[in-house]
């Protein structure tokens, strides 16, 4: 019997590659929620060997209950993981209970955000304070939790990560190609957005800043690489202010291949909502990001970029600034240097990945 199980909210397609390590490495036994809220596909869960079942979640308004849950707290393990998150009733449950069979529970979590009031706050330190240690994707939120009476040796950074070793593939084959001038018919320098389009990733900021630059004879390309997974608007709006021909809709694609040249051959990756694992996808492949600078409202990964190195930060909302961002660094950067993208690539390889993960986990918690 494993010593150590992850009972996980849901099983996201692109947490494939650490689910797998997990497995492979540590053998810890595996649960996951049956559906959650959202358009995100699963991964296979069949291909790992020590994956047990699913947890049927139950949804009451913004709270979750995942049945099959409790019933592990009486197995003999001996360590939990679980998804951090407040919504998650049976987390709390099942951490009270692990307090009185001195058995420990970590919590893989966003952990605390800047933007969260006295109410919000005043559960999540009671939520964080039951935990054993809490796993968290970011820094920003280590220091928060500092500042609001967490020990230090109580918060351990795990980041986050993509199916790296596939991406590295990729990236070790990528060249440059003249995709985007048979496209668009110039040489405009090409920013590029991947990610699911919603209307908190304001995208309708980032035409409106093409806008601006096109009155200002500063000309520029964009790619979106993604699906509507709600009403934004956007493609009427692209429509509306006639700029069609400086905007290729390629639409979502799961294609690494095709996503790494992509991204690879744009200049500059701009996400003006927030950014979180479109960051590290782009610095994986070499180019640098534009985002906002309000970390409140921002995903973990934005620690990822380094301002003035390999990306910058605009004021957020303000789409006159993010004109202003854009154009700055294509002024100074007009093409992206190996030397650029070697600096997009070293956080990625030190971190963000797998691997690193896989050594946080073996250290903190241990051989399953």
């Amino acid at each position: 019997m494993a010593k150590t199980c992850c009972m996980f909210n849901y099983g996201p397609h692109y947490r494939d590659a650490i689910f797998s390590k997990i497995d492979k490495e540590l053998k810890y036994h595996l649960y996951f929620g049956h559906k959650f809220p959202g358009t995100i596909r699963k991964a296979d869960f069949s291909q790992y060997q020590n994956y047990q079942k699913d947890l049927k979640n139950v949804f009451v308004k913004n709270l979750y209950w995942q049945r099959g849950a409790i019933r592990n707290v009486f197995k003999p393990y001996e360590n939990y993981i679980m998804t951090g998150e407040l919504s998650g009733v049976t987390t709390w449950i099942v951490m009270v209970l692990a307090k009185f069979s001195r058995k420990k529970v970590y919590l893989w979590s966003h952990g605390w955000y800047e933007r969260d009031g006295m109410v919000k706050s005043f559960f999540r330190k009671m939520f964080f304070g039951l935990s054993h240690k809490v796993l968290l994707y970011g820094d920003h939120a280590k220091q928060i939790m500092m500042n609001h009476g967490f020990s230090e040796d109580k918060l351990i950074g795990i980041y986050n990560s993509l199916d790296y070793d596939r991406q590295k593939n990729v990236r070790n084959k990528l060249i440059s190609t003249n995709v985007f001038s048979e496209k668009f018919g110039n040489n405009y320098p090409v920013l590029v957005y991947i990610g699911r389009i919603q209307k908190w990733k304001r995208l309708d900021l980032l035409i409106d800043a093409i806008i601006k630059m096109n009155e200002d004879a500063f000309y520029v390309n964009l790619i979106i690489i993604g699906s509507e997974s709600e009403d934004t608007g956007i493609y009427d709006y692209i429509e509306k202010n006639n700029v069609s021909d400086q905007v290729w809709l390629y639409g979502e694609t799961y294609n690494e291949d095709e996503i790494g040249s992509l991204i690879y051959n744009s200049n500059i990756c701009v996400s003006p909502g927030n950014v979180g694992l479109t960051a590290i996808h782009s610095l994986m492949y070499g180019t640098p990001v534009i985002t906002h600078n309000d970390f409140g409202y921002q995903g973990p990964e934005v620690e990822a970029i380094s301002d003035g190195v390999t990306g910058l930060f605009y004021k957020r909302n303000d789409s006159h600034d993010l004109a202003c961002k854009i154009r700055g660094w294509l002024e100074k950067h007009p093409s992206t240097n190996e030397a650029l993208r070697e600096k997009c690539y070293k956080i990625v390889d030190e971190k963000y990945n797998p691997y690193y993960q896989i050594e946080v986990l073996r250290n903190v918690v241990g051989e399953g």
